[in-house]
């Protein structure tokens, strides 16, 4: 029994109880991006798969935009279109994840397995993984849930080409490359991509290794060239109009880090240790690992013996968890500082590396899990010599830890979290005492799974679908025969929304208010063409005219007169706010009382097709903004350079 020939059936069973409400109760996830972006994009890849819709342009948002090129719809991803084309969106969006983490835990497995590590470790990695704070917090974010899928399986085929570098093999390891860049999410590819980086750099590193690399370094370096040929190839569909749009976003030159990056380095510690989701910021977290019995188990792979492919994944968890630490890390300061990592500046935030770090740290955790099951545990050579600096080694690590966790432990977090160590450790004492310490992967794997299903399976809130029923004031907008010719704009900021914990009672009634006025992406269900857009990657004309905009729907001084503005040119015939505006030539045509939002109709909104009778030449596009914000009168003004 505790060969585990069967033990991946455990992981199945857990996630499918974790997306359950989805798959048979007919709920949905809206928390977080889950509604507000990852339906809405998932309804139009479905649209497209059937004919309806092209995602080459989307007109309908941001004023134009290359959505394909974006991909953060997994637009080119095989398993968003399969899900999209064979399934009603809403219940789509539950199999599509139910399937992203099966097979992102299936790949975990392999990864272990071709380790040579026992199935029973091999399935409680998978367990840690998927059941970690970061990969269930990111459940809310459909491209980061599809990419995470593949980032172990990358990891498994750089590891069987390491093994043995045969063209065949080299070639496999295009497949989950090609794959991460198709789901969606780059920042999950670059992280991912490092990691593969740091397990080729440790073999050279190590030395029975390097002798292997040296000898074979001729049939690596070919075998290496060709899976990137191969790779670039097959992802270039989705990586070259991806790279197009970056030298057009308002990115082209990177992005500031949100709040500089300054992140308390208690919340990445408490992060590691504890799993908390709620409101209160006692408790507050970047949701690194949210395992107790993970950290320990992982931190032991300084006294048991490590082989030096194991002492890859070390190393790469090492970068990974600094990376995604940010501005707490010394380590990630000088990196960013230097800009030794390239693209690193190309991302608002860094926690999205600990997804990658933590498939690491399981790695590691399983490898302790089998070196502790043998019957003699192999200890570095210097501790076998003295067996007393091992004990107190291991003393001094036993105390520090428990500091540690009493010291982050704060009223937030469920004192059911130190139950699942003190099981552990107590089911490696009975295996011992019985002489059956081969058992003790399977006992962890077991008490791992009784700890995911108590603490983190009822993680989010699932909501029945009349939650996505069009309001009533998107009604009232849709009665306009002429919509087609106009935009909407939300200043509402009801996309605050997706910063509400995942069982905050206010969610549902947030995503209705967020849907009542004039969200971006889920408009489009109903054909209302936004100014707007949730997007990852918007052109920089339009993050450059968005302020004016805004401007001019709060009649701030200076703003041209009616017909006149910009909101006017492009059409933007319908408002969402919070309060009364101001603005001239605006009616009311909804007020929810409940919510607080209020949807006015622009009356001097110009329809899609526009005469004018005068034009002049502008230097570039700010100074076009600029002289159509002061213009007196109604003149087209066309960029040098550009033809007409």
């Amino acid at each position: 029994m505790h060969k585990g020939r069967l033990s991946f059936l455990l992981v199945v069973a857990l996630v499918t109880g974790f997306w359950w409400p989805a798959l048979w109760d007919g709920k949905v996830l809206i928390h977080g991006d889950a509604a507000l972006v990852g339906l809405p994009l998932l309804r139009l890849l479905s649209h497209a798969l059937h004919g309806r819709q092209s995602l080459l342009w989307l007109s309908g948002i941001t004023g134009g935009h290359p959505l394909f090129a974006e991909g953060q719809g997994g637009f080119a991803n095989p398993l968003s279109c399969l899900v999209a084309y064979l399934f009603d969106p809403p219940y789509g969006l539950g199999v599509l994840h139910w399937l992203s983490v099966l097979i992102g835990a299936g790949g975990v497995y392999a990864l272990c397995r071709s380790l040579e590590l026992t199935r029973w470790s091999a399935t409680f990695a998978s367990i840690a993984v998927v059941f970690l704070g970061t990969w269930v917090a990111s459940q809310h974010n459909l491209p980061v849930s599809v990419t995470l899928a593949w980032s172990p399986w990358l990891m498994l085929a750089v590891e069987r080409w390491l093994k043995e570098p045969l063209l065949g093999r080299a070639a496999w390891m295009a497949i989950p490359a090609a794959l991460l860049v198709f789901a969606g999410y780059p920042q999950v590819t670059h992280g991912t991509l490092l990691y593969v980086t740091v397990l080729l750099l440790a073999r050279v590193l190590d030395g029975p290794s390097r002798r292997f690399v040296i000898d074979h370094r001729r049939q690596l370096t070919l075998t290496g060239l060709c899976a990137i040929g191969l790779a670039a190839a097959l992802s270039a569909m989705q990586l070259l109009p991806l790279l197009e749009l970056v030298q057009l976003s308002h990115r082209s030159g990177g992005t500031a880090l949100v709040l500089q990056g300054l992140v308390p380095a208690a919340w990445v510690w408490k992060g590691l240790l504890y799993f908390y989701l709620g409101p209160a910021s006692e408790g507050q977290n970047l949701y690194g690992l949210g395992s107790i019995v993970v950290a320990l188990l992982s931190g032991l792979v300084l006294f048991v013996h490590t082989p030096p492919r194991v002492m890859g994944h070390v190393l790469g968890t090492g970068l990974l968890f600094n990376l995604g630490m940010a501005s707490a890390s010394p380590l990630f300061r000088v990196l960013y500082a230097q800009r030794l990592i390239p693209g690193l500046h190309s991302y608002r935030s860094m926690h999205v590396f600990f997804a990658v770090a933590v498939i690491g740290l399981a790695v590691i955790a399983a490898q302790v899990l089998d070196s502790v099951s043998r019957e003699r545990v192999r200890w570095w050579s210097w501790w076998q010599r003295r067996h007393a600096l091992g004990v107190l080694a291991l003393s001094l690590y036993a105390t520090v830890a428990l500091f540690v966790c009493w010291h982050h432990y704060v009223s937030a977090f469920s004192t059911a979290a130190l139950v699942a160590p003190v099981l552990v450790c107590a089911s490696y004492v009975v295996c011992t005492r019985l002489g059956q310490r081969a058992w003790f992967p399977l006992a962890a794997a077991v008490i791992l799974a009784l700890d995911a299903s108590a603490l983190r399976m009822h993680a989010f809130q699932f909501y029945q679908r009349s939650v996505l029923d069009m309001p009533a004031s998107i009604a009232a907008v849709t009665t306009d025969p002429a919509l087609s010719d106009y935009r909407a704009v939300s200043m509402t900021s009801a996309e605050a929304m997706t910063f509400l914990s995942p069982r905050d009672a206010r969610i549902e009634r947030s995503y209705r208010r967020a849907l009542g006025g004039l969200a971006a992406l889920p408009g489009l269900t109903w054909r209302i063409a936004s100014l707007d857009g949730a997007l990852a990657l918007p052109l920089g004309r339009w993050t450059s005219i968005a302020s004016a905009v805004q401007a001019e729907v709060f009649a701030v001084k200076g703003s041209a007169a009616p017909g006149l503005r910009l909101m006017d040119i492009l059409g933007v015939r319908y408002v969402a706010v919070n309060k009364p505006l101001p603005t001239q030539a605006m009616s009311l045509v909804s007020r929810n009382r409940e919510t607080g939002v209020l949807i006015y109709r622009n009356a001097a909104a110009k329809p899609r097709f526009q005469v004018y009778f005068d034009a002049a030449l502008a230097r570039s596009p700010g100074d076009a903004l600029a002289r159509l914000q002061s213009a007196e009168h109604e003149t087209l003004w066309l960029e040098q350079g550009t033809s007409a």
